[in-house]
């Protein structure tokens, strides 16, 4: 019948194709494993689930969350309350439920959360916009803006130039 020789047909292709990527399934009294021709775990399933070869690039998945990992490096993770992506021992991305953080190392890194948007160069904040903004470091040289003042700061307490609806203040003197 035209009906059986077509589904063989397609049976048979579709066994050859399957035999490319695996080649045993393996039962054991932890789980269940597949197998490649060379006989490695190219996917395991018990407590844990991995996929892919456990040596190499593949995915861990636990009650802790889903990893992303080069042999044993952690390179990219998902978990209730967050991501991560990149090795956090140097430059990474960490997402949590609240905030952002672009990180290169721990004196240089990016913060967006609920109320401002920080960038930190060399362990000091360099600018942070949110309700007030600075440009340059709070204690040093900085441009201040507020929703009621514009100010040019030569340090924390000192302003030489402040524009707001009292009019315009400067200390020191114009050149022109």
């Amino acid at each position: 019948n035209a009906f059986s020789a077509s589904a063989a047909s397609s049976i048979a292709g579709t066994l050859s194709d399957s035999a490319s990527m695996a080649s045993a399934v393996q039962l054991t009294s932890e789980g269940l494993n597949v197998l490649n021709s060379s006989g490695d775990k190219i996917s395991e399933f018990g407590a844990d689930v991995f996929v892919g070869l456990q040596n190499a690039e593949h995915v861990k998945i636990s009650s802790a969350g889903l990893e992303l990992k080069d042999d044993s490096n952690v390179v990219g993770k998902f978990v209730q309350g967050g991501a991560t992506i990149g090795k956090t021992d140097g430059a990474h991305i960490s997402a949590s439920t609240l905030d952002v953080h672009i990180i290169k190392d721990s004196d240089n890194k990016a913060v967006l959360d609920s109320d401002s948007f920080d960038i930190i160069l060399n362990g000091a904040t360099s600018a942070s916009f949110g309700a007030t903004t600075t440009i340059g470091s709070p204690i040093g040289q900085h441009v201040k803006i507020t929703s009621d003042a514009f100010e040019i700061k030569t340090d924390a307490n000192t302003t030489v130039l402040s524009a707001s609806a009292a009019g315009l203040e400067m200390s020191g003197k114009v050149t022109a």
